[in-house]
């Protein structure tokens, strides 16, 4: 392997050629190459530190288990409060359904809102100002 064109992790695998174009195709971006070609390699290789750099770039293509644990425990949480709204406030079905809601009525009373307050005064009039010549 020249340093040049390898991943830091992979500086210090064998000299292969086999494995050496398993680590361009993965500098290139061929994940899908690498894992299909990667176990190929490893079963038919004698020697085991190419079989164990074969594993390390199989092993590199996986996605993060942080990632993994994440993206469980978000689906976990979607499930969990769609089936809590579904039991308290989903949409309902059968004969509620149906039914528009009733309308609302607003009454208006003439009664004061404090009880046996007396009713309301009307303000006094104001003298409208006189004009400055008059």
């Amino acid at each position: 392997m020249t340093a040049a064109i390898a991943p830091s992790f992979a500086r210090d695998f064998p000299d292969d050629p086999d494995l050496a174009l398993l680590v361009r195709a993965f500098q290139e971006g061929d994940f899908a190459h690498v894992r299909a070609e990667a176990p190929k390699l490893a079963a038919r290789s004698t020697d085991a530190k190419v079989k164990d750099a074969a594993a390390l770039l199989v092993a590199r293509t996986e996605a993060d288990p942080l990632a993994k644990g994440l993206l469980a425990l978000t689906l976990a949480l979607l499930v969990g409060l769609t089936a809590f709204w579904l039991a308290n406030s989903g949409p309902h079905s059968g004969e509620d359904a149906a039914k528009p809601p009733p309308p609302v009525i607003e009454r208006i009373t003439d009664t004061p809102a404090v009880p046996n307050a007396p009713p309301a005064q009307p303000a006094p009039a104001t003298p409208s100002p006189q004009p400055a010549g008059s």
